[in-house]
């Protein structure tokens, strides 16, 4: 699953990481190696914790929400990093 999200690439249930969501550095859509975190950094975000379940949907736009969901969850992300559950 791909979106575009506050200049940003995001890449949901990739293989091997199908309960992450990968976020390209801010306005460079081809750099996720992810390191020092400053504001515009990549960041690569765990939904479910240990038993996580594989990402089924993402979505962007909303009111500038990012929102992800598993099979039983569905989790919201804001414009300022806030994870609303």
């Amino acid at each position: 699953m791909i979106e575009a999200w506050r200049n940003r690439i995001v890449i949901g249930g990739k293989a091997a990481q199908l309960s992450y969501i990968h976020m390209s550095e801010e306005l460079n859509g081809e750099e996720y190696t992810t390191g020092p975190t400053l504001s515009g950094s990549p960041v690569a975000i765990a939904i479910g914790g240990i038993n996580a379940k594989p990402l089924k949907c993402l979505h962007a736009g909303f009111r500038d929400f990012l929102f992800a969901g598993t099979k039983t969850k569905f989790t919201g992300f804001m414009d300022s990093g806030v994870m609303i559950l």
